[in-house]
């Protein structure tokens, strides 16, 4: 009873959700190659500020400011070319480092 139950989960669920990801990936990146719906710019920079976490002898945190750098993301819904989106970067701008 229950491998049929696993089945027809794999078959009407897991199966159509699986080609739905596939689905909307490709059309995200077909969009972004062609510039579609509008000649857009395939990547974007923003600013990221740096904060390092040192542990000191104490067994504390200590927070140090880093210098800001520029991250470059890519104009999609999902990360391509070995970029984050723009929407994730935009609204995380701080990078935690620990060392």
């Amino acid at each position: 009873m229950l491998t049929r139950i696993a089945l027809w989960t794999t078959k009407w669920i897991l199966l159509p959700l699986l080609l739905a990801a596939a689905v909307a990936y490709g059309l995200d990146w077909v969009s972004l190659e062609y510039g579609i719906p509008t000649k857009r710019p395939k990547f974007a920079e923003y600013q990221v500020d740096q904060l390092y976490t040192v542990p000191n002898r104490w067994k504390e945190i200590e927070w140090s400011r880093g210098e800001p750098v520029m991250e470059r993301c890519v104009n999609s819904l999902f990360p391509h070319e070995g970029s984050n989106p723009c929407w994730y970067v935009s609204t995380h701008l701080m990078r935690v480092n620990t060392l």
